[in-house]
């Protein structure tokens, strides 16, 4: 139980330090930042639950992960088009990058965190069964996110 509280808050940790993708140009955020902290998350959830960290089948994990994004994560109306208006195209764009990374980076950590506990390794995890998981946990986030901006806007 203590692994799990402990892979729980590096989890949320880590979510909301994507949260600083906010700070870089979106591609540094989308090819160096976010990938980055994904990986030392994979290595923390690792260490806690006493598995073999291999760098490779981590990034392998990760970029099947991130290739669903871009269905999940274009999904909005206007997603695709905001990117493209003039001055409001550039906010929008470090916004949903920052947002779609954290929410992210939690839904990984939520897949290996009940991949782990399941008695799993990182080798023995496979994505496409845990798809499902992936993009409900990745809602979640959105949804924590949603609330944390309407809570900020209203207070």
């Amino acid at each position: 139980m203590e692994s799990h509280t402990r892979a729980e808050d590096i989890v949320r940790n880590y979510a909301l330090g994507a949260l600083s993708a906010l700070l870089v140009p979106p591609l540094l955020a989308e090819w160096v930042l976010l990938p980055a902290l994904q990986l030392a998350l994979i290595h923390k959830l690792c260490a806690i639950y006493g598995q073999k960290f291999v760098v490779n089948a981590a990034k392998a994990k990760i970029a099947i992960f991130l290739s669903w994004l871009l269905i999940l994560a274009t999904a909005g109306p206007f997603s695709g088009v905001l990117q493209y208006v003039p001055l409001v195209g550039t906010s929008w764009r470090r916004l949903s990058t920052a947002f779609i990374g954290s929410a992210s980076t939690y839904a990984i950590g939520k897949v290996f965190i009940r991949h782990f506990e399941s008695g799993g390794t990182l080798l023995s995890l496979d994505p496409e069964k845990t798809r499902q998981y992936f993009s409900e946990q990745f809602s979640k986030a959105k949804q924590q996110h949603k609330h944390l901006v309407l809570a900020h806007k209203i207070g």
